[in-house]
């Protein structure tokens, strides 16, 4: 066994990952279901830490979930997991922008769910895919291959089918054989932004000012047509906007 501590921290960091779970508030459950939860758990900026949480929110208090297996959507899926899968009552994916090549790249299902169609194929239970994002930017390279066959195979197993924008339905549309597929795409708004109902003792808008927010991302920048001058220059701008 390797006993290195590189090796070590390394282990403790991924399980730290899979275990770590934030909370909006005290979870107290409101039926009996047993769901997995398959999303990209990272905390590195405020959306991706707030999906997932949300998002079991919302499924406690509109079908009561009393326990939750959550997987990342980077692991490998293999016999033991299907077969975790299908002792629960159902599978969440979702949400987040999980329809990316480049981020957690495999060459099985040419999205970010590492999850093969052997073993898909495998799994029993109702599956649901929630509020999932097409993120594939412009100019970037098309997915591999195995996506459409993927992606098909995804859809028709689906009980339910919500991406989060009409963007989306239409690019994914674009891979899907048949009509019938094609139609059980639905719009899911992001949890997010119904966070204002999810959880209304945290919101009050009654008293509030009027005030613009916007949010710059600077994540592959060459490919969200920014010309450098202007890049530079919203850097800058986010900088001092801390000092």
């Amino acid at each position: 066994r390797d006993r290195s501590p590189s090796r070590g921290l390394g282990d403790v960091y991924k399980r730290q990952r899979e275990l770590f779970f934030p909370s909006i508030e005290k979870y107290i459950p409101l039926g009996d279901l047993h769901a997995t939860h398959i999303s990209a758990f990272c905390y590195g900026n405020a959306g991706d830490t707030l999906l997932p949480v949300v998002l079991r929110d919302l499924f406690n208090k509109t079908l009561g979930v009393s326990k939750w297996r959550g997987k990342n959507v980077d692991h490998l899926v293999d016999n033991h997991d299907v077969e975790q899968f299908n002792s629960d009552d159902f599978l969440v994916i979702g949400g987040g922008g999980l329809f990316l090549a480049d981020t957690s790249p495999n060459d099985i299902s040419g999205w970010q769910w590492n999850c093969s169609v052997e073993q898909l194929e495998k799994i029993s239970k109702p599956m649901i895919g929630f509020a999932i994002g097409y993120n594939r930017f412009r100019g970037q390279q098309d997915f591999k291959p195995i996506f459409r066959k993927h992606l098909n195979l995804f859809v028709a197993k689906c009980a339910f089918i919500g991406l989060r924008n009409h963007g989306s339905i239409e690019k994914v549309k674009e891979y899907l054989d048949s009509d019938e597929l094609r139609q059980k795409l639905v719009f899911q708004p992001c949890m997010t932004t119904l966070i204002s109902r999810i959880y209304p003792n945290y919101t009050d808008y009654s008293k509030k000012e009027d005030f613009i927010a916007f949010n710059c991302a600077f994540d592959r920048e060459e490919m969200r047509s920014l010309k450098a001058v202007s890049y530079t220059h919203l850097r800058a701008h986010e900088t001092d906007s801390y000092l």
